[in-house]
């Protein structure tokens, strides 16, 4: 299902990006996402490649990703954070005003794996948020992009923000195929990572069985795991079947968590997963 050379208006079904995102009848090369929690972060994305359901899907930032940072920031944390994102045209801004309450009460001594990091809002979303280990995987043709904005973005946060507690090291960036089940190259604190992100990787049913292999080995019953998706009719129901079969729980996020944004579209969907044995 080849995308290209499609009129903006497909495009923008196809791919969840809003039609403002789109300039001048297509998606500019260099636009970039804006993302502040009192820190300003920057990320590159390219969506003039050719996007199928087999390549180059993280490329660009989904709707999913935004609605999980949103969700990361808004409600796994005690209340009072105070998270705004803002969507305008390919400028995506976070704001909090209490990052301290965010580090202390939610991510200061926690370790995240994010899984098909593509553009790496999620898992940037969560070094900024003071996660003591987070590490971004994708396969290895997108790791270029998911590096280029880690690196940029840790390096200036570090130089500019001296008093917060961010280093180099505590976001790292590392290729996982699904399907993985060997972790001893994952150097979390713990034998397991306390959080598991992922935002729309379910959407191959050949991989299915691959991803839930990857969750199962890299989680325990103390591992969170939160996955945020848009219902495409693409079998999503089969992935949780083999993830029940595996030995998961899984329940839906309510919809009064999901942004307000998308919270009247239920065909987007956040699930929390956890290992019950």
């Amino acid at each position: 299902m080849l995308m290209r050379n499609i009129a903006p208006h497909e495009l923008s079904r196809l791919l969840d990006i809003p039609v403002r995102a789109l300039r001048g009848g297509c998606m500019d090369r260099q636009a970039k996402v804006d993302v502040s929690i009192v820190a300003s972060v920057e990320l590159h994305q390219d969506p003039n490649a050719s996007i199928d359901l087999h390549s180059h899907t993280g490329n660009v930032v989904w709707d999913s990703a935004y609605i999980l940072a949103k969700f990361i920031s808004e409600h796994l944390p005690l209340e009072g954070i105070g998270v705004i994102l803002v969507l305008d045209f390919s400028l995506m801004t976070i704001s909090s005003s209490d990052l301290k309450k965010f580090c202390d009460h939610f991510f200061s001594e926690k370790t995240v794996l994010e899984l098909g990091s593509g553009t790496g809002l999620v898992g940037i979303s969560a070094w900024i948020a003071a996660a003591k280990l987070v590490i971004l995987t994708d396969i290895s043709d997108t790791l270029e992009l998911t590096r280029r904005n880690v690196e940029t973005n840790s390096e200036r946060i570090c130089a500019s923000r001296p008093a917060m507690r961010y280093a180099k090291n505590s976001i790292q960036v590392m290729p996982l195929t699904w399907g993985e089940t060997d972790r001893s190259q994952y150097k979390f604190t713990s034998d397991y990572p306390d959080y598991i992100f992922g935002s729309d990787i379910i959407y191959l049913k050949d991989i299915f069985n691959a991803l839930c292999q990857t969750l199962q080995a890299f989680s325990d019953p103390n591992t969170r795991i939160f996955l945020a998706y848009k219902q495409r009719g693409l079998m999503e129901s089969d992935f949780f079947a083999i993830a029940r079969d595996m030995g998961f729980d899984v329940q839906k996020v309510a919809r009064n968590k999901i942004n307000l944004e998308f919270r009247s579209s239920p065909e987007y969907i956040i699930v929390e997963m956890r290992k019950t044995r």
